[in-house]
């Protein structure tokens, strides 16, 4: 059976991190970046274009890979600035990733391998999860939050919108993680987190 076709947006490191995850489960057939200087370069024999390619493939799906620490405040910005429909996106799991059946996992979601999702956590749009991360029962993660590897999130912790949660972070359980909040790698989180706050140390506190 055919994989279906997804173009990538964005070409960067993140491509390449998530190009197995993506790869397992849809065909890739181009990325996208805005970035003229990369419209020669190609990965794995796969080009890079400008916007109008999305345009000339309007059955394929879309996966979005923009986004780190430096650019986590108006991602969904740029994402948005794309008018993509929100079907159109894809999601896709790691064949080595865990996802409980009673785990909700919403669109434009990327899950790399090692990843556990326990029973009734709820996962949002424009996600990524890096390798190794484990999210326990009944968390809710919202839109457009990026979480990095090795992270551990205890149950019925909820982490707010356009979140960046730094590799090796844990969390507490019970507490709650305020929108446009960043957490540092390693940080220990045993206590709720305004918004827009950013958090480092064991345990975290605010800087």
């Amino acid at each position: 059976m055919s994989k279906t076709e997804v173009i990538v947006l964005g070409f960067g490191g993140n491509a390449i991190d998530f190009f197995d995850t993506i790869a397992s489960s849809f065909k890739i057939i181009g990325f996208v970046d805005d970035d003229e200087e990369k419209h020669h370069l190609s990965y794995n024999g796969i080009k890079v274009y400008p916007r109008t390619f999305l345009e000339s493939h309007p059955d394929s799906k879309i996966i979005s890979l923009i986004g780190s620490e430096k650019t986590i405040h108006f991602r969904n910005k740029i994402i948005e600035d794309f008018k993509i429909p929100l079907d159109r996106f894809a999601t896709a799991v790691h064949p080595k990733a865990i996802v409980s059946a009673d785990a909700s996992i919403g669109k434009d979601v990327v899950i790399m391998p090692g990843v556990v999702i326990t029973s009734n956590a709820v996962i949002g749009n424009h996600i990524f999860i890096l390798a190794n991360s484990v999210i326990h029962h009944d968390v809710t993660v919202e839109d457009y939050t990026l979480i990095g590897s090795n992270v551990t999130i205890a149950g019925k912790v909820s982490i707010g919108k356009n979140c960046y949660i730094g590799s090796c972070s844990s969390f507490k359980n019970d507490i709650q993680i305020g929108d446009n909040t960043i957490i540092g790698m390693a940080a220990n989180v045993l206590k709720s987190v305004e918004s827009n706050s950013k958090m480092i140390g064991n345990p975290a506190k605010g800087i």
